[in-house]
């Protein structure tokens, strides 16, 4: 899977968060660096938005995908699954980890469908991590 798609199915995923899930990933974000396997990827134009109901939108590159999601903020670290179809009745989805402190979301995946255990990435991981800014209010 490419590191454009692996952005993409981690951003337009998920099933159903509410908000009082955990309220802090409720919002626009703008994706600021991404690094896989421990090699830091050039920009995606990415903007990714939570909302309380457990939706996803995301824009990559100009394509614009939904999805839903689930957080678990009391799971240490905190963890979200997302889910994304492709429009060809497949369904992507993800186990990641996040973690938000103020203004910035950090999301780390594994590539190999399984759930990473730190925020971290190395040329013999397979994980990605993405840090977001939140986007300011229009």
């Amino acid at each position: 899977m490419t590191p454009t798609l692996l952005a993409l199915t981690l951003a337009v995923s998920a099933p159903a968060l509410k908000e009082k899930d955990d309220p802090a990933l409720i919002g626009r974000w703008t994706l600021e660096s991404l690094t896989v396997a421990g090699t830091k990827m050039p920009d995606l134009n990415l903007t990714v938005t939570f909302n309380a109901d457990g939706r996803c939108e995301s824009s990559v590159m100009g394509m614009i995908q939904t999805g839903t999601y689930t957080a678990n903020p009391k799971a240490d670290p905190p963890e979200m699954d997302t889910t994304q179809p492709d429009g060809q009745q497949q369904v992507h989805s993800a186990q990641v980890i996040y973690k938000v402190e103020g203004d910035k979301l950090t999301i780390c995946m594994g590539t190999d469908g399984k759930r990473p255990t730190a925020f971290s990435t190395s040329a013999d991981s397979n994980c990605l991590l993405m840090i977001f800014k939140r986007a300011k209010k229009d």
